[in-house]
């Protein structure tokens, strides 16, 4: 699906990760991925950014959580922080 393709290129620019390291099939597993990337988006600066964080503001456990995102991702969530926070900060530099 076109939606799903389009909504999966934004998320990985947005992350600075390879699309294909994303494999959402899904608009549940989209959707999934696209509340992932937001509560990293707004709690970027908290030292307590971790799966388990993300998993209590998902309101499930840190296993569910894992066992979700498993499915769709071949990175692991604290890659994806510390390579969210990487193009953050890349992107602070340039301006």
């Amino acid at each position: 699906c076109q939606y799903i393709k389009q909504i999966r290129e934004t998320v990985t620019l947005k992350l600075g990760i390879s699309p294909d390291q994303i494999k959402c099939t899904t608009t549940d597993q989209i959707n999934f991925i696209w509340k992932v990337t937001h509560i990293i988006e707004q709690n970027l600066n908290k030292e307590n950014l971790s799966t388990t964080f993300i998993a209590d503001q998902m309101a499930m456990s840190p296993r569910q959580f894992y066992r979700r995102y498993k499915e769709i991702a071949e990175i692991s969530p604290s890659d994806l922080i510390k390579n969210y926070r990487i193009e953050k900060a890349a992107g602070l530099l340039l301006t």
